[in-house]
């Protein structure tokens, strides 16, 4: 069984929480990060029915794209909603965790599942994410090693570049130690000079996360000591951006392109505003509540924008500018990620623990992933 923090770690790596905007809430709102489970139920919010089917499926951990809590609770009373959710919960055991606006910035989360699942070609992001603040964790470690490390390392969210994982330099080198009465060398004896073949490993990490990295490969490194260096740097590093930009596959009509998308996505109608036989090929999307990124969108320029919920006066607006809209609705732009947050679980567990399970709560049934 693992840890619900375990679970967490993975999340986190991947949508760090300081991403999320101001006035979101996300991480774990219910339940103890030391809890043991053997399974995940992934939904898009913290439902009656989600609930339901966790506790049926022995699922410990829920986790949700929109928080159970946005606001303080000041009382809890059954005739509630939430607190109904909340007493279900805890009666039965299950945790609830959210990854939300950290989950829409990212790369490879919600807007980029939905870019996907649209055959979209993304070339940019309508709105950058926030500068990250950046360090240089430097590591010596012997040869044999040096891998088992870097691996901990990443594995507790170093080595991010852009797109990019795993990400290291390493020279080799000689260091000295003598170590001194009450040590326990991993090699030479007490009172002795030893010179031994190391390793210089640097990884970027984000500072926020700087201590839980030194830990894990402090627990991977052979030495009692672990020697290793924290360098602040300047680089602006982004993790992603809200909405993205992107290139259909051929130039289309709007309406066979309305077609596609509600093809794509499952559903029966799609509302459109614009000129049905005008030919597109560039386009923007932000999934859910995304008409707030419409500026955004009309500076890009692009033939159409696509997002979950848009109003009479942003149509207008829109169609001024010469910019069709595409609503899909909030649930059927959201939706796609659900898959993603499942397969990032499973790929990281599953190797190690074919009994582990997750499960993907759909909008009327509960398929499984894997």
């Amino acid at each position: 069984m693992l840890r619900i923090q375990e679970i967490i770690d993975v999340l986190d790596e991947w949508a760090p929480p300081h991403l999320a905007e101001d006035w979101d809430s996300v991480g774990l709102q219910i339940g103890d990060p030391e809890w043991r489970i053997s399974g995940v139920m992934v939904a898009l919010d913290p439902s009656e029915k989600a609930l339901r089917q966790a506790a049926l499926l022995k699922a410990g951990l829920l986790v949700t794209h929109h928080p159970l809590f946005f606001t303080p609770i000041k009382r809890l009373i059954t005739s509630d909603l939430t607190a109904r959710l909340v007493h279900f919960a805890l009666q039965n055991r299950i945790a609830i965790f959210s990854a939300h606006t950290n989950l829409d910035h990212v790369f490879g989360g919600v807007n980029d599942c939905l870019a996907e699942r649209l055959a979209l070609q993304v070339t940019g992001v309508l709105q950058d994410s926030p500068i990250e603040r950046m360090a240089k964790l430097v590591l010596y470690v012997p040869p044999e090693h040096a891998d088992a490390v870097c691996r901990a390392a990443f594995d507790a969210g170093g080595g991010i570049i852009g797109n990019y994982t795993g990400c290291s330099f390493s020279m080799q080198g000689t260091g000295t130690f003598s170590p001194q009465k009450g040590a326990s060398p991993y090699r030479g004896e007490v009172g002795g000079m030893e010179h031994i073949r190391e390793v210089r490993v640097e990884v970027l990490v984000h500072r926020s996360a700087i201590e839980r990295i030194i830990q894990a490969a402090r627990e991977a490194h052979p030495y009692e000591e672990m020697a290793y260096d924290a360098i602040p740097v300047l680089n602006p590093t982004h993790r992603g951006g809200m909405g993205r930009v992107g290139l259909l596959q051929s130039p289309t009509e709007l309406r066979q392109f309305a077609r596609q998308v509600a093809q794509y996505l499952g559903i029966d109608r799609i509302r459109i505003a614009g000129d049905p036989g005008k030919t597109i090929q560039t386009a923007a999307l932000c999934a859910g509540a995304g008409a707030s990124l419409l500026p955004q969108a009309l500076r890009k320029g692009v033939d159409v924008f696509i997002s979950g919920e848009f109003t009479y006066h942003q149509a207008h607006e829109a169609l001024a500018h010469g910019t069709a809209l595409l609503d899909t609705g909030h649930f059927h732009s959201e939706r796609p990620v659900l898959q993603a947050i499942a397969a990032r679980i499973e790929n990281r567990f599953k190797p190690v623990l074919p009994d582990f399970g997750v499960a993907v709560l759909q909008e009327d049934d509960v398929f499984f992933y894997g």
